[in-house]
Protein backbone atom coordinates (compact mmCIF):
# COMPACT_ATOMS: atom_id res chain seq x y z
CA UNK A 1 0.00 0.00 0.00
CA UNK A 2 1.32 3.58 -1.08
CA UNK A 3 0.27 5.28 2.74
CA UNK A 4 0.55 3.50 6.25
CA UNK A 5 -3.50 2.82 7.25
CA UNK A 6 -2.29 1.54 10.59
CA UNK A 7 -4.67 2.24 13.25
CA UNK A 8 -3.08 3.52 15.97
CA UNK A 9 -4.00 6.03 18.85
CA UNK A 10 -2.46 9.35 18.77
CA UNK A 11 -1.24 10.27 21.93
CA UNK A 12 -0.73 13.65 23.32
CA UNK A 13 2.15 13.32 25.80
CA UNK A 14 5.33 14.86 25.20
CA UNK A 15 8.25 11.93 24.33
CA UNK A 16 11.70 12.33 24.92
CA UNK A 17 14.01 12.47 21.47
CA UNK A 18 14.13 9.40 20.26
CA UNK A 19 17.16 7.60 18.19
CA UNK A 20 16.91 7.53 14.41
CA UNK A 21 19.13 5.51 11.77
CA UNK A 22 20.94 8.58 10.56
CA UNK A 23 23.55 8.18 8.16
CA UNK A 24 25.05 9.77 4.47
CA UNK A 25 23.52 7.62 0.94
CA UNK A 26 25.62 8.75 -1.78
CA UNK A 27 23.92 7.39 -5.02
CA UNK A 28 25.36 6.39 -8.62
CA UNK A 29 24.11 9.15 -10.84
CA UNK A 30 24.91 10.38 -13.58
CA UNK A 31 27.14 13.16 -14.23
CA UNK A 32 28.31 13.24 -10.25
CA UNK A 33 30.28 15.90 -8.49
CA UNK A 34 31.44 15.64 -5.38
CA UNK A 35 31.67 17.22 -1.33
CA UNK A 36 32.63 17.15 2.06
CA UNK A 37 29.77 14.81 3.89
CA UNK A 38 27.28 17.12 5.09
CA UNK A 39 25.63 17.36 8.43
CA UNK A 40 22.38 15.02 9.18
CA UNK A 41 19.18 16.44 11.13
CA UNK A 42 19.18 15.76 14.46
CA UNK A 43 15.34 14.81 16.43
CA UNK A 44 14.82 18.49 18.71
CA UNK A 45 11.77 16.75 19.58
CA UNK A 46 9.19 14.40 18.88
CA UNK A 47 5.76 13.40 20.10
CA UNK A 48 3.92 9.59 19.36
CA UNK A 49 1.38 9.89 16.89
CA UNK A 50 0.15 9.00 13.52
CA UNK A 51 0.12 10.51 10.46
CA UNK A 52 0.22 9.93 6.77
CA UNK A 53 -0.73 13.60 5.41
CA UNK A 54 1.75 16.81 4.80
CA UNK A 55 1.84 18.57 8.02
CA UNK A 56 1.63 22.11 7.69
CA UNK A 57 3.04 24.80 10.03
CA UNK A 58 3.14 28.26 10.66
CA UNK A 59 4.91 30.87 13.25
CA UNK A 60 2.85 29.38 16.29
CA UNK A 61 2.44 25.57 15.35
CA UNK A 62 2.88 22.22 14.52
CA UNK A 63 -0.54 20.98 12.19
CA UNK A 64 -1.36 17.32 11.92
CA UNK A 65 -4.16 15.43 10.57
CA UNK A 66 -4.26 11.62 11.80
CA UNK A 67 -6.99 9.11 11.10
CA UNK A 68 -9.80 11.57 11.29
CA UNK A 69 -8.41 13.74 13.94
CA UNK A 70 -6.19 17.26 14.03
CA UNK A 71 -3.66 17.82 16.38
CA UNK A 72 -1.21 21.11 16.84
CA UNK A 73 1.83 21.24 18.45
CA UNK A 74 3.80 23.76 19.69
CA UNK A 75 6.74 23.99 16.71
CA UNK A 76 9.26 25.17 19.65
CA UNK A 77 8.70 22.48 22.30
CA UNK A 78 6.48 20.02 21.00
CA UNK A 79 3.92 20.98 23.49
CA UNK A 80 0.38 19.54 22.57
CA UNK A 81 -1.81 22.56 22.18
CA UNK A 82 -5.05 20.75 20.94
CA UNK A 83 -7.39 18.25 19.75
CA UNK A 84 -10.46 18.32 17.76
CA UNK A 85 -11.98 15.09 16.07
CA UNK A 86 -13.51 16.00 12.75
CA UNK A 87 -17.36 15.41 12.67
CA UNK A 88 -18.64 12.76 10.58
CA UNK A 89 -15.01 10.94 10.02
CA UNK A 90 -16.06 7.43 10.24
CA UNK A 91 -14.99 6.20 7.13
CA UNK A 92 -12.24 4.36 6.97
CA UNK A 93 -10.89 6.23 3.98
CA UNK A 94 -8.47 9.11 5.20
CA UNK A 95 -8.37 12.69 4.34
CA UNK A 96 -5.02 14.03 2.40
CA UNK A 97 -5.83 17.94 2.69
CA UNK A 98 -4.25 20.52 4.56
CA UNK A 99 -3.34 24.00 4.25
CA UNK A 100 -3.33 27.51 5.55
CA UNK A 101 -5.85 30.13 4.10
CA UNK A 102 -7.36 33.39 5.13
CA UNK A 103 -6.57 32.83 8.94
CA UNK A 104 -7.67 29.71 9.08
CA UNK A 105 -6.28 25.82 9.04
CA UNK A 106 -7.72 23.80 6.22
CA UNK A 107 -8.31 20.52 6.19
CA UNK A 108 -9.58 17.66 3.87
CA UNK A 109 -10.79 14.57 4.84
CA UNK A 110 -14.61 13.46 4.35
CA UNK A 111 -15.75 16.65 4.72
CA UNK A 112 -13.17 19.74 3.71
CA UNK A 113 -13.14 21.75 7.37
CA UNK A 114 -12.08 25.77 8.37
CA UNK A 115 -10.23 25.40 11.90
CA UNK A 116 -9.31 28.07 13.97
CA UNK A 117 -5.72 27.38 14.29
CA UNK A 118 -5.34 29.29 18.08
CA UNK A 119 -7.93 26.86 19.77
CA UNK A 120 -8.68 24.29 17.01
CA UNK A 121 -12.26 25.02 17.27
CA UNK A 122 -14.31 24.32 13.49
CA UNK A 123 -15.24 27.42 12.12
CA UNK A 124 -17.03 25.98 8.39
CA UNK A 125 -17.94 22.55 6.99
CA UNK A 126 -18.11 22.45 3.72
CA UNK A 127 -20.00 18.68 2.46
CA UNK A 128 -20.31 18.26 -1.38
CA UNK A 129 -21.41 14.69 0.01
CA UNK A 130 -25.04 16.02 0.54
CA UNK A 131 -25.59 16.52 -3.00
CA UNK A 132 -23.56 13.74 -4.58
CA UNK A 133 -23.81 10.64 -2.28
CA UNK A 134 -20.48 9.13 -1.25
CA UNK A 135 -18.10 12.43 -2.25
CA UNK A 136 -15.36 13.34 -0.07
CA UNK A 137 -12.34 15.43 -0.55
CA UNK A 138 -9.76 13.07 -2.35
CA UNK A 139 -6.08 13.99 -2.18
CA UNK A 140 -4.00 16.73 -1.64
CA UNK A 141 -6.20 20.18 -2.08
CA UNK A 142 -4.66 23.32 -2.85
CA UNK A 143 -5.52 27.47 -2.48
CA UNK A 144 -4.33 31.06 -3.48
CA UNK A 145 -4.82 32.61 0.04
CA UNK A 146 -8.62 32.96 -0.03
CA UNK A 147 -10.13 30.19 -1.95
CA UNK A 148 -9.37 26.40 -1.96
CA UNK A 149 -9.92 24.06 -4.52
CA UNK A 150 -10.68 20.76 -4.30
CA UNK A 151 -10.98 17.68 -5.80
CA UNK A 152 -13.52 14.53 -5.88
CA UNK A 153 -14.22 11.18 -6.56
CA UNK A 154 -17.22 12.34 -8.95
CA UNK A 155 -15.47 14.03 -11.24
CA UNK A 156 -15.92 17.26 -9.88
CA UNK A 157 -13.45 20.30 -8.57
CA UNK A 158 -15.25 22.22 -6.01
CA UNK A 159 -14.36 26.29 -5.43
CA UNK A 160 -14.45 26.89 -1.67
CA UNK A 161 -14.08 30.46 0.02
CA UNK A 162 -11.48 30.06 2.40
CA UNK A 163 -13.03 31.93 4.78
CA UNK A 164 -16.65 31.01 5.17
CA UNK A 165 -16.55 27.58 3.34
CA UNK A 166 -19.15 28.82 0.98
CA UNK A 167 -18.97 27.41 -2.33
CA UNK A 168 -18.09 29.84 -5.36
CA UNK A 169 -18.21 26.92 -7.96
CA UNK A 170 -18.23 23.75 -8.92
CA UNK A 171 -16.98 22.17 -12.52
CA UNK A 172 -16.47 18.35 -13.89
CA UNK A 173 -13.09 17.47 -15.69
CA UNK A 174 -14.48 16.06 -18.84
CA UNK A 175 -17.34 16.30 -20.68
CA UNK A 176 -17.45 12.52 -21.86
CA UNK A 177 -20.29 10.79 -21.42
CA UNK A 178 -21.03 9.60 -17.71
CA UNK A 179 -18.17 7.65 -15.96
CA UNK A 180 -16.73 7.43 -12.79
CA UNK A 181 -13.90 9.82 -12.14
CA UNK A 182 -11.77 10.53 -9.38
CA UNK A 183 -9.80 14.08 -9.51
CA UNK A 184 -6.31 14.11 -7.81
CA UNK A 185 -4.15 16.91 -6.20
CA UNK A 186 -5.45 20.02 -7.69
CA UNK A 187 -2.55 22.90 -8.54
CA UNK A 188 -3.54 26.67 -8.97
CA UNK A 189 -1.38 28.92 -10.62
CA UNK A 190 -1.91 32.16 -13.03
CA UNK A 191 -5.55 32.38 -12.69
CA UNK A 192 -6.33 28.36 -13.77
CA UNK A 193 -6.52 24.96 -11.65
CA UNK A 194 -4.79 22.38 -13.25
CA UNK A 195 -5.95 18.26 -12.12
CA UNK A 196 -5.00 15.15 -13.22
CA UNK A 197 -7.86 12.68 -12.84
CA UNK A 198 -8.72 8.94 -13.73
CA UNK A 199 -12.02 8.08 -15.79
CA UNK A 200 -13.45 4.84 -15.87
CA UNK A 201 -16.72 4.52 -18.21
CA UNK A 202 -19.36 2.47 -16.46
CA UNK A 203 -19.43 -1.33 -16.93
CA UNK A 204 -15.37 -1.53 -17.25
CA UNK A 205 -12.66 -2.00 -15.17
CA UNK A 206 -10.81 0.92 -17.59
CA UNK A 207 -9.53 3.71 -15.79
CA UNK A 208 -8.33 6.74 -18.56
CA UNK A 209 -5.72 8.59 -17.12
CA UNK A 210 -6.23 12.49 -18.14
CA UNK A 211 -5.68 16.26 -16.86
CA UNK A 212 -7.92 19.41 -17.16
CA UNK A 213 -7.70 23.01 -17.16
CA UNK A 214 -10.17 24.81 -15.16
CA UNK A 215 -10.64 28.88 -15.10
CA UNK A 216 -10.08 29.92 -11.30
CA UNK A 217 -12.55 32.41 -10.77
CA UNK A 218 -15.43 31.17 -12.88
CA UNK A 219 -15.10 27.59 -13.02
CA UNK A 220 -15.56 27.46 -16.42
CA UNK A 221 -13.82 23.92 -18.01
CA UNK A 222 -10.71 25.36 -20.19
CA UNK A 223 -9.46 21.86 -21.53
CA UNK A 224 -9.41 18.34 -21.10
CA UNK A 225 -6.96 15.95 -22.24
CA UNK A 226 -7.00 12.06 -21.95
CA UNK A 227 -3.75 10.07 -22.76
CA UNK A 228 -3.03 7.56 -25.08
CA UNK A 229 -3.00 3.72 -24.02
CA UNK A 230 -0.20 1.88 -25.56
CA UNK A 231 0.17 -1.39 -23.69
CA UNK A 232 -2.74 -1.67 -21.03
CA UNK A 233 -6.45 0.15 -21.07
CA UNK A 234 -5.17 1.42 -17.56
CA UNK A 235 -3.74 5.05 -17.96
CA UNK A 236 -4.65 6.60 -14.66
CA UNK A 237 -3.19 9.82 -13.84
CA UNK A 238 -2.51 10.64 -10.01
CA UNK A 239 -0.12 14.02 -9.76
CA UNK A 240 0.20 16.99 -12.03
CA UNK A 241 2.44 20.14 -11.93
CA UNK A 242 2.90 23.11 -13.85
CA UNK A 243 6.02 25.00 -15.78
CA UNK A 244 5.85 28.58 -16.84
CA UNK A 245 5.32 26.95 -20.45
CA UNK A 246 3.30 23.42 -19.67
CA UNK A 247 1.15 21.70 -17.29
CA UNK A 248 3.24 18.51 -16.62
CA UNK A 249 1.44 14.79 -15.71
CA UNK A 250 2.30 11.06 -15.93
CA UNK A 251 0.04 7.69 -16.53
CA UNK A 252 0.12 4.82 -14.99
CA UNK A 253 2.15 2.93 -17.97
CA UNK A 254 5.38 5.12 -17.22
CA UNK A 255 5.06 7.54 -19.39
CA UNK A 256 5.54 11.65 -19.09
CA UNK A 257 3.23 14.17 -20.52
CA UNK A 258 4.14 17.76 -20.88
CA UNK A 259 0.85 19.67 -22.13
CA UNK A 260 -0.07 23.17 -23.45
CA UNK A 261 -1.05 25.45 -20.60
CA UNK A 262 -3.70 27.16 -22.74
CA UNK A 263 -4.89 23.97 -24.80
CA UNK A 264 -4.01 21.03 -23.22
CA UNK A 265 -2.16 19.66 -26.22
CA UNK A 266 0.57 17.30 -26.09
CA UNK A 267 3.85 18.93 -26.68
CA UNK A 268 6.08 16.16 -24.93
CA UNK A 269 5.79 12.27 -24.77
CA UNK A 270 8.49 10.71 -22.81
CA UNK A 271 8.96 7.19 -22.97
CA UNK A 272 8.75 4.96 -19.63
CA UNK A 273 12.19 3.74 -20.50
CA UNK A 274 13.93 7.26 -19.71
CA UNK A 275 12.72 5.93 -16.13
CA UNK A 276 13.96 3.07 -16.37
CA UNK A 277 11.27 0.68 -16.79
CA UNK A 278 11.48 -1.91 -19.97
CA UNK A 279 10.35 -1.00 -23.14
CA UNK A 280 6.05 -2.23 -23.21
CA UNK A 281 5.12 -2.48 -19.43
CA UNK A 282 1.52 -2.45 -18.68
CA UNK A 283 1.76 -1.08 -15.64
CA UNK A 284 5.03 0.88 -14.22
CA UNK A 285 4.75 4.02 -12.17
CA UNK A 286 3.32 6.56 -9.79
CA UNK A 287 4.77 9.67 -10.25
CA UNK A 288 5.30 12.76 -8.36
CA UNK A 289 6.14 15.93 -9.41
CA UNK A 290 8.32 18.68 -8.22
CA UNK A 291 9.84 22.04 -9.75
CA UNK A 292 13.34 24.09 -8.69
CA UNK A 293 12.29 27.24 -10.14
CA UNK A 294 10.82 28.29 -13.38
CA UNK A 295 14.37 25.57 -14.75
CA UNK A 296 13.95 22.42 -13.53
CA UNK A 297 11.03 19.79 -13.32
CA UNK A 298 11.59 17.10 -10.98
CA UNK A 299 10.06 13.34 -11.56
CA UNK A 300 9.85 10.69 -9.26
CA UNK A 301 8.98 7.56 -10.07
CA UNK A 302 7.98 4.09 -8.32
CA UNK A 303 11.22 2.23 -9.09
CA UNK A 304 13.40 4.49 -7.16
CA UNK A 305 14.75 7.01 -9.73
CA UNK A 306 14.56 10.64 -9.01
CA UNK A 307 14.98 12.34 -12.65
CA UNK A 308 15.51 16.35 -13.96
CA UNK A 309 14.13 17.67 -17.08
CA UNK A 310 14.47 20.85 -18.66
CA UNK A 311 11.33 22.69 -17.77
CA UNK A 312 11.29 24.34 -21.55
CA UNK A 313 11.71 21.14 -23.12
CA UNK A 314 11.02 17.99 -21.06
CA UNK A 315 12.93 15.77 -24.06
CA UNK A 316 16.10 17.34 -22.22
CA UNK A 317 16.73 15.05 -19.18
CA UNK A 318 19.04 16.80 -16.77
CA UNK A 319 19.57 14.15 -14.73
CA UNK A 320 18.55 10.84 -12.41
CA UNK A 321 19.53 9.79 -8.90
CA UNK A 322 18.37 6.53 -7.43
CA UNK A 323 17.34 6.75 -3.85
CA UNK A 324 17.26 2.85 -2.90
CA UNK A 325 13.28 2.74 -2.96
CA UNK A 326 10.40 4.09 -4.08
CA UNK A 327 9.28 7.56 -3.14
CA UNK A 328 6.16 8.64 -1.98
CA UNK A 329 6.18 12.13 -2.09
CA UNK A 330 8.34 14.76 -3.68
CA UNK A 331 9.04 18.43 -2.26
CA UNK A 332 11.51 21.67 -3.01
CA UNK A 333 12.56 24.15 -0.61
CA UNK A 334 14.84 26.39 -0.53
CA UNK A 335 16.51 24.92 -3.75
CA UNK A 336 16.49 21.49 -1.71
CA UNK A 337 14.80 18.02 -2.76
CA UNK A 338 12.91 16.44 0.11
CA UNK A 339 11.47 13.09 -0.89
CA UNK A 340 10.36 9.91 1.44
CA UNK A 341 11.13 6.94 0.18
CA UNK A 342 10.80 3.25 0.75
CA UNK A 343 8.45 3.79 3.39
CA UNK A 344 10.59 4.07 6.11
CA UNK A 345 12.97 7.40 5.21
CA UNK A 346 12.97 10.40 4.45
CA UNK A 347 16.03 11.74 2.42
CA UNK A 348 17.74 15.20 1.05
CA UNK A 349 18.75 15.48 -2.50
CA UNK A 350 21.01 18.01 -3.89
CA UNK A 351 20.60 19.17 -6.97
CA UNK A 352 24.00 20.41 -7.36
CA UNK A 353 25.65 17.36 -6.92
CA UNK A 354 22.79 15.33 -8.28
CA UNK A 355 23.37 12.66 -5.50
CA UNK A 356 21.15 11.77 -1.74
CA UNK A 357 22.88 13.31 0.86
CA UNK A 358 20.85 12.01 4.10
CA UNK A 359 18.63 9.99 4.81
CA UNK A 360 16.77 9.94 8.57
CA UNK A 361 14.73 6.89 9.99
CA UNK A 362 15.31 4.07 11.44
CA UNK A 363 15.30 1.14 8.75
CA UNK A 364 15.70 -3.11 8.70
CA UNK A 365 14.33 -2.93 12.45
CA UNK A 366 10.99 -3.76 14.44
CA UNK A 367 11.87 0.40 15.05
CA UNK A 368 10.86 1.20 11.53
CA UNK A 369 8.12 3.34 11.19
CA UNK A 370 6.15 4.55 7.54
CA UNK A 371 7.12 8.05 6.40
CA UNK A 372 4.70 8.65 3.94
CA UNK A 373 3.93 12.38 2.92
CA UNK A 374 6.85 15.41 2.38
CA UNK A 375 7.63 17.26 5.30
CA UNK A 376 7.08 20.63 6.05
CA UNK A 377 9.56 23.23 6.66
CA UNK A 378 10.23 26.73 7.72
CA UNK A 379 13.85 28.59 7.72
CA UNK A 380 15.61 26.16 10.43
CA UNK A 381 13.37 22.96 11.01
CA UNK A 382 12.06 20.14 9.21
CA UNK A 383 8.50 18.69 10.70
CA UNK A 384 8.03 15.10 9.78
CA UNK A 385 4.97 12.94 10.59
CA UNK A 386 4.85 9.22 10.72
CA UNK A 387 2.97 6.26 11.57
CA UNK A 388 4.54 6.17 14.82
CA UNK A 389 5.58 10.03 15.86
CA UNK A 390 5.59 12.93 14.65
CA UNK A 391 9.29 14.88 14.71
CA UNK A 392 10.73 18.11 14.38
CA UNK A 393 14.47 17.92 13.54
CA UNK A 394 17.24 20.45 12.57
CA UNK A 395 17.56 21.75 9.21
CA UNK A 396 21.61 20.72 7.86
Amino acid sequence: MKRGMRSLAFLLVLAASGGACQQEVVSTCRGCTHEPPPVVPNIIWSQPGYSGVRPVVDDRALYVLGEHIVYAFDKTTGAPLWTTPLLDGTSFLQGYGTALAAGLLIIGDIDVFGIDPATGTIRWTFSPRLQYPNERSFERLTTDGTTVYIGGVWGNVYAVDAATGAEKWVSHVTTLPDSVVRVFNPVVDRGAVYVAFADQPRGTLRDNGGAAAIDAATGRLLWSQLFPSRFSEITESTDITVTPTRAVAGSLDGYLYGLDRQTGAIIDTISQTVFGFAAGSPQATTFHFATTGDTVLLAATDNGYVTAFDARNLTHELWQVYIYGSPFDLIVDSNKIYVPYGGTLLGEISPATRKLLWDFGPKFSPDAEDFNAAPALDSGHIYLASDRHVYCLTRP
